[in-house]
């Protein structure tokens, strides 16, 4: 019989949200200019630099609202990991139609952070 030490991890909880050039309710997909687009069937994935690091899980809708025009809105999705490798120094978030992410730190990933989608590129939203 062996012993094995099982890895420490954490679940947090990524809210991506911004104003879409084109907010589509019926498909909950958001696009941006700059070809930066987002719909639900996306996979996020965090990760410390290795497979042994990275965590998935599906990008979520929490909000479409289209403005008055009916074309653009501000749209707003999440992503839950239920495990998430700890102790380590830095992550970065991916969306799987691959827009990097800024790099944070656990304590920033425990506090549920929100990214502001702007184009192809994502920002912290200072709260």
């Amino acid at each position: 019989m062996t012993n094995v030490d099982t890895p420490a991890t954490f679940a947090a909880m990524v809210t991506i949200t911004g104003d879409a050039d084109e907010a589509r309710v019926d498909s909950g997909e958001c696009v941006w200019a700059g070809a930066a687009h987002l719909v639900p069937v996306y996979v996020v994935s965090i990760s410390a630099g290795s497979a042994a690091t990275t965590a998935t899980a599906p990008l979520r809708v929490e909000s479409i609202e289209t403005d008055p025009d009916n074309w653009t809105g501000t749209c707003t999705y999440s992503a839950y990991f239920e495990a998430i490798a700890a102790n380590q120094r830095i992550y970065e978030l991916w969306v799987s139609n691959n827009i990097p992410q800024p790099s944070f730190t656990a304590d920033q990933l425990k506090d549920g952070p929100t990214y502001h989608l702007e184009g192809p590129v994502l920002d912290p939203i200072a709260e």
